[in-house]
């Protein structure tokens, strides 16, 4: 896929501290995919798809920090796979 690594890269420059940045780029393909009928074309193509996927990583942290103040309470830990050999763990006041 042409945009793939591009969008995986760019959510991880957003200071993404997921999981999975890949489950991200795959749900951003797929919102385009169902609402391509709106892309009215005001923008390049690529300033349309990193605007949906900061929607997209936007909700997922947040969706992230509902369930793990659920669990954890204060703290959350956010695991970011940068590449097979490379991870890092964070913690946040929440």
């Amino acid at each position: 896929m042409k945009y793939f690594r591009i969008v995986t890269n760019y959510l991880a420059s957003l200071n993404g501290h997921i999981s999975s940045l890949e489950d991200c780029t795959q749900a951003t393909f797929i919102r385009i995919w169902q609402n391509r009928d709106k892309f009215r074309g005001d923008s390049t193509f690529k300033t349309y798809l990193f605007g949906v996927a900061r929607n997209v990583l936007s909700e997922r942290k947040r969706q992230l920090a509902k369930e793990n103040k659920a669990r954890y309470g204060r703290f959350r830990e956010f695991t970011l796979q940068v590449s097979d050999d490379q991870q890092r763990q964070e913690y946040y006041l929440s």
